[in-house]
């Protein structure tokens, strides 16, 4: 080993003369890496299971909060359909609009459009955001709306970058991600304000975010300078960035959220499961309409028309081409479709 050897080259070379406890010896800095790598992984983790609520599946959260709470940490723009779909079946089994489906055949395939028709006006029984969705589909004075209207209204906002008077009309009354900004301080105080969220919970989030980014001073950049004098510390900041990248991207932003909140995202992000493994889950209108939104929600759609297989539900807020008195499995069938087809009003057909 010379003088002027870099620090990796010396750690490799002792490694390779077997000198192992001596290289890790000296990395004595890995339990402190080690430690605040696993710190962050706990921060917060314990007691928030749901414990014994078997058939508790519907929170007191509206299918929109359940979303926003279930997508923070991640992308809301990932679950913006699923609430959106969410809310309209919501409304249309509360009676405020209808959803049809029509089937269209040419002499190559059928394709399915789906209209969604006002049935009466807003009243002082829904919620801010039922009022807003309901606004944003029948805006000016409409009654009737099909999804292909929605899609070139999105369409129109993306071709339309100089004419800022009709981008703003079509920004403050159409159902795009602009929608997803508008209302997200507002579902954040909700969600505040019923203890789900942590006050001041935006700051404490990105403030969590520099946090964690900070950690790669003490996991990464210290023993790195460190190995300037002692050369076979390098194997610490190696290693260092792997865990960095554990920490940063796997542990839990948990200060945004209260015990309550955390609680409620762990319950809710096993529904499917808890579905899935529930054989006594009663199976009635009632129950089937209380669980629909928030199956859309979780993506449990799937494990929702299993558990009610073979029974027959009859609605009047669903039209499909055929009968209103359909097998579950139809019914949830359509809905997953209709989801489908609103994300590609919404967001185009690129998008999967």
């Amino acid at each position: 080993m010379t003088s002027s050897s870099l620090p990796i080259d010396i750690t490799i070379e002792a490694l390779k003369e077997g000198k192992l406890i001596l290289v890790l010896s000296d990395n004595w800095y890995l339990l402190i890496s080690l430690s605040i790598l696993i710190i962050f992984l706990c921060m917060n983790r314990k007691n928030i299971k749901y414990g014994d609520q078997k058939n508790d599946y519907i929170p007191e959260l509206d299918p929109i909060e359940l979303g926003f709470l279930l997508n923070m940490d991640q992308d809301l723009k990932r679950g913006y359909t699923k609430m959106i779909s969410a809310e309209i079946i919501l409304l249309a089994m509360k009676g405020y609009l209808t959803i049809e489906k029509l089937s269209e055949k040419n002499s190559i395939f059928e394709s399915d459009r789906y209209v969604l028709i006002k049935n009466k006006e807003i009243d002082d029984q829904l919620t801010e955001y039922h009022k807003d969705i309901i606004n944003r589909i029948f805006h000016s004075n409409k009654t009737k709306v099909t999804l292909d209207e929605i899609k070139k209204e999105a369409h129109l906002l993306n071709s339309l970058p100089e004419d800022q008077s009709e981008k703003e009309k079509i920004v403050n009354q159409s159902l795009t991600l602009y929608f997803l900004f508008e209302i997200s301080e507002k579902v954040t105080k909700e969600l505040e304000a019923k203890d789900y969220l942590t006050n001041n919970s935006h700051f404490k989030y990105y403030f969590g975010v520099l946090i964690k980014g900070l950690m790669f001073i003490p996991i990464v950049l210290i023993p790195f300078f460190l190995s300037t004098i002692y050369p076979l510390i390098m194997l610490s900041a190696i290693l260092g960035i792997p865990m960095f990248l554990i920490l940063f991207f796997f542990s839990n932003n948990s200060q945004r959220f209260t015990l309550k909140g955390l609680r409620e995202k762990d319950r809710f992000n096993n529904l499917r499961y808890k579905i899935d493994n529930d054989i006594d889950i009663m199976k009635d209108k009632t129950n089937f309409e209380l669980m629909l939104p928030y199956s859309i929600i979780t993506d449990s759609l799937n494990y929702l028309a299993k558990a009610f297989n073979g029974f027959d539900y009859y609605q009047e807020w669903y039209r499909g081409t055929n009968s209103n008195n359909l097998n579950t499995m139809m019914i949830i069938s359509d809905i997953d479709n209709f989801k489908k087809e609103l994300d590609t009003a919404i967001f185009g057909p690129i998008r999967k």
